[in-house]
């Protein structure tokens, strides 16, 4: 069950949703009376708590009324391309559709030593040396 506090900042979070003001978490934390501590340092913490989630699904603030809201946009013939493009690429972060941007690291490591192998180890290793200046 979300606390006075937290209700007072979910309702100043929708105040402000609605407004053209853009406040940090900080000053909104701090406005409805947290403390200037936690508002410096953990923000996230007070957003974080399952009584401010759940304040913020009553307000309307969840995955499903988001997801609407985003396919609305993304099928609404009079929304400007941007808008679109931006609904669409939200749809592809959520969905896990964008192409993956990894990087594999692989160390095989061998335990034995033969001739090929040292050959292989000191011609590398000099070339990495002759890469790096050295």
């Amino acid at each position: 069950m979300p606390t006075i506090s937290q209700r007072k900042m979910d309702k100043e979070i929708v105040r402000f949703m609605e407004s053209d003001e853009t406040p940090t978490m900080k000053t909104i934390l701090e406005d409805v009376g947290y403390s200037r501590e936690l508002a410096d340092s953990r923000p996230s913490a007070v957003i974080e708590a399952l009584g401010t989630q759940e304040a913020l699904k009553e307000y309307g603030f969840d995955t499903e009324s988001a997801k609407h809201v985003v396919s609305t946009i993304l099928h609404k013939e009079e929304a400007k391309d941007k808008d679109r493009l931006t609904a669409a690429g939200m749809v592809f972060d959520v969905t896990g559709a964008y192409a993956p941007v990894k990087s594999v690291v692989a160390q095989v490591p061998i335990r034995d030593s033969t001739p090929e192998v040292d050959e292989l180890r000191a011609e590398f290793e000099e070339k990495l040396r002759l890469k790096l200046g050295e």
